[in-house]
């Protein structure tokens, strides 16, 4: 194919990209992430890059109103991050969540999906960890199965992807292949 728009950040390097309704949101891994308005694709414009503190921005998640954005910084000591995107010129993190606070090593986080009032997170060795989210800036634990049997090294190893299709979570694991699992919240 040809390229008939293309935008993208100084010295960026696009890892991962969300796009739905004109919005799009790129990973720029050490860049952190960017908005763009794809609204014409044809002629996308560059919004606001968002770089912060340890930032390896793997991939992003808007939540449904678009005013919560959910990140994954894919490396050694890397979590889950939560902003406020509702100004999106004034982008400010509000929450985070860490699988396994403490001593490492630690298992790392690789792609969140948000759907409704839950983040499934896969997170290679820690399995796949679903959170409620309606109050984003106090995630709280829902739910959680481990696929990786044995101990945690840090390594890239372990569950891959959870993409929710209600009633069931699709876990894909790296070494051990597909989980279909029920999330069972019964706060």
């Amino acid at each position: 194919p040809v390229a008939k728009g293309a935008v993208g950040i100084p010295d960026g390097q696009v890892h991962d990209m969300y796009v739905k309704d004109g919005l799009a949101v790129g990973s720029f891994l050490w860049e952190g992430f960017a908005f763009f308005d794809v609204s014409d694709p044809m002629n996308p414009t560059l919004g606001t890059v968002v770089d912060y503190d340890g930032a390896f921005t793997h991939n992003a998640w808007p939540s449904a109103d678009g005013n919560t954005l959910f990140t994954t910084d894919e490396n050694s000591g890397g979590h889950l991050r939560i902003w406020d995107i509702s100004d999106r010129s004034s982008v400010v993190q509000i929450g985070e969540y860490i699988v396994d606070p403490g001593p490492g090593p630690h298992a790392i986080v690789h792609n969140v999906q948000v759907l409704g009032d839950y983040a499934y997170v896969a997170w290679y060795e820690a399995g796949v960890v679903v959170l409620d989210v309606s109050e984003p800036a106090a995630p709280l634990l829902v739910g959680w199965h481990d696929t990786w049997a044995d101990a945690t090294e840090g390594f890239f190893a372990g569950a891959w992807s959870a993409s929710p299709k209600p009633p069931y979570v699709y876990v894909s694991d790296y070494s051990s292949g597909l989980f279909v699992m029920e999330l069972n919240d019964t706060r």
